[in-house]
């Protein structure tokens, strides 16, 4: 399965989806075709960068609103934008960073304390860290991320 992932990145830095004047997928968009590194070099063009997108939802399941069956369950996704699309919004290919299931729903500022942890922590990415060898590449490689947001 980790080989199969680490495959489906690569050939997607290459594909554009859509047709030329219509954008039907995040690769077809002009910022990630000329999103830029730290050192100025194509983060895309790199099967080993990491780019990734966020999800957040809230909701009730019980569709009440009457106080005793209110429930909030929020989640907080990042998304795989370097894998194909038919590939990337499935469930597995997902990463939670956040999920809670409470009474109600958390107020702006607790949303924003999460969220600036979930900006700001991964900068160390950005720079580029050695992962250890995979199934795909016997020596370490230096692998970036980003968020785009």
């Amino acid at each position: 399965m980790i080989t199969t992932f680490e495959n489906a990145l690569d050939p997607y830095q290459k594909l554009s989806y859509g047709k030329e004047e219509y954008l039907s997928e995040i690769s077809d968009g002009h910022v990630w075709k000329t999103f830029v590194d730290n050192k100025n070099f194509k983060l895309t063009d790199n099967p080993e960068n990491l780019v990734f997108g966020l999800y957040i939802d809230w909701t009730n399941p019980h569709g009440s609103k009457i106080v005793s069956r209110s429930i909030s369950i929020g989640v907080i996704i990042l998304i795989y934008f370097n894998l194909p699309p038919e590939q990337g919004y499935q469930y597995q290919n997902f990463f939670v960073y956040w999920l809670t299931p409470t009474s109600k729903e958390p107020t702006s500022d607790k949303l924003k304390n999460l969220l600036k942890l979930l900006v700001s922590e991964p900068q160390e990415l950005w720079i580029g860290v050695h992962l250890t060898p995979t199934a795909r590449f016997n020596n370490r490689c230096l692998t970036k991320a980003s968020l785009l947001l």
